[in-house]
């Protein structure tokens, strides 16, 4: 939680930067297609995991359980994965699973994932419009003065309790 807090305020302060800004507000734009995108990915992983539960579980240790069916999902994910184990299983389904699974994860959704990326980073640039690097340079440093700037909160009520007392 605390990680999460420190990059939250790390967000934070990377938008006094004209550059860094586009990538905080990036990142904010980004989030309801990201979100979509990581729901599906789960329904896909679990959908490929209970396939695999149901058709490799009896023969291979990695989909004896649950638990290890979605390590093994990671681990094909990623990479590392015996696929000779699932072709001698089963040769024909076990080539499909792996194919299908790659394929969906790897050539569909991640793309697709890439494309919001891109395409909140790309609405993002067209807001912003074009900032010489003087300009943004002024711009920081008028954001790090205003934040360095302090002003007394109740500065207003001080002000009018002593017109009002003066004024007596």
């Amino acid at each position: 939680m605390a990680g999460f807090g420190q990059t939250m305020k790390a967000l934070k302060f990377m938008g006094l930067y004209a550059r860094f800004g586009v990538i905080t507000r990036t990142i904010l734009v980004a989030i309801p297609g990201v979100a979509v995108q990581v729901i599906m990915f789960a329904i896909y992983f679990l959908a490929f995991g209970s396939m695999g539960y149901i058709t490799f579980g009896p023969e291979v240790k990695e989909f004896r359980s649950i638990e290890n069916v979605l390590e093994t999902m990671f681990m094909i994910t990623i990479g590392v994965f015996d696929y000779h184990k699932l072709r001698e299983v089963s040769p024909i389904f076990g080539a499909l699973f792996f194919i299908l699974f790659q394929s969906l994860i790897f050539f569909i959704l991640l793309n697709v994932f890439i494309g919001i990326i891109c395409e909140a980073f790309c609405q993002c640039l067209e807001e912003r419009g074009e900032i010489s690097f003087t300009g943004e340079m002024r711009g920081l440093g008028e954001k790090i003065q205003g934040l360095m700037k302090h002003t007394d909160p109740d500065a207003d009520l001080k002000r009018k309790l002593m017109a009002d007392m003066r004024g007596k």
